[in-house]
């Protein structure tokens, strides 16, 4: 039995790197704000204008930060599949369809991973036509 792992689009990566790489711009760029060289300011002052700089700088980051991540949530919502993913198989299933085409899992029906069998499809045409498609009994699958 293989495992299904969560299939990410490849933008969705573009996504998480720009996030890891404006967080540690930011941890970086906070961390240097203390190894700037003053050298004709008295220790008080560079001290002031050290935390000063260093503020606007992290808020200029945190700003870019936010307006990239806005820009790039517009493109990843804007770019996403038309398809769902049976989450029985993985595989890529249009919108509007009721039953994958690789395993026979039934959209309509919730349940765990893995749980998608080769007979739900059947089950599911059988109590539409009015029959028992294993022989339950009954009237109705008598005919």
């Amino acid at each position: 039995m293989s495992s299904i792992r969560p299939h990410w689009r490849i933008f969705t990566w573009v996504v998480v790197a720009f996030n890891v790489i404006m967080l540690i711009w930011i941890i970086t760029g906070a961390a240097s704000v203390s190894h700037s060289p003053c050298h004709d300011l008295s220790t008080q002052t560079c001290t002031a204008a050290r935390e000063v700089g260093g503020g606007i700088a992290v808020a200029a980051l945190i700003a870019l930060w936010v307006a990239g991540d806005v820009i790039l949530g517009v493109i990843w919502m804007v770019t996403r599949p038309r398809g769902r993913v049976c989450p029985a198989c993985g595989t890529n299933a249009k919108r509007g369809v009721l039953a994958c085409r690789s395993c026979g899992h039934d959209f309509r029906r919730r349940c765990s991973v893995g749980a998608g069998t080769r007979n739900a499809l059947p089950a599911v045409a059988g109590r539409a036509s009015g029959r028992v498609p294993h022989g339950g009994g009954g009237a109705q699958g008598s005919r």
